[in-house]
């Protein structure tokens, strides 16, 4: 066999071999319990979950979606996709920081037009913890609060304090 023939049979099969490699499905290999990278359907999105109330108003539900990427304002319009906060709702603001005792801490502040609900006491309360636990989960914080308009949240059935926060803990 030539030289040619010989160097030529060879780059063939070194290039069919690099482009299999590069075309294997990676999506079986284990990952590492330490990732806490978003869970992702392509490149170019992630899956978020967004927690609703069942029918009876009693229990949080939970839905995974696909967002381009998870952000305060992603998470809000998909709160308000699921009609858990009022359409005419604006994010006026949303915190994220560590505290003193090292706990990650979100504060989300919400327009007026938060309170433009006419919701018994049992829903009013799932509809807080869906947003809280929705944005303690996709942000992995330790303590959430909501405000609106920059002051702590109260309506005629549930009032906040300054040192109420929700909790991850208060989910288990």
């Amino acid at each position: 066999m030539s030289v040619k023939k010989f160097t030529f049979i060879l780059l063939c099969f070194l290039c069919l071999s690099f482009f299999t490699v590069g075309c294997s499905d990676s999506s079986n290999l284990p990952q590492s319990e330490e990732d806490n990278t978003p869970k992702s359907n392509s490149e170019n999105s992630v899956v978020a979950t967004i927690y609703t109330s069942d029918k009876n108003a009693e229990n949080l539900v939970n839905k995974e979606v696909t967002l381009s990427e998870i952000t305060a304002n992603t998470i809000f319009e998909e709160l308000k996709n699921v009609d858990i906060i009022v359409p005419d709702t604006k994010l006026n603001k949303f915190d994220k920081y560590e505290d003193a005792d090292n706990q990650t801490v979100g504060i989300i502040d919400f327009s007026n037009e938060f309170y433009n609900f006419n919701l018994g006491s049992s829903y009013e309360s799932i509809m807080l913890d869906s947003i809280a636990k929705t944005y303690i989960e996709n942000f992995n914080l330790d303590k959430f609060k909501i405000l609106v308009n920059g002051e702590e949240y109260q309506s005629g059935h549930i009032l906040f304090d300054d040192d109420d926060y929700f909790t991850k803990d208060c989910f288990n």
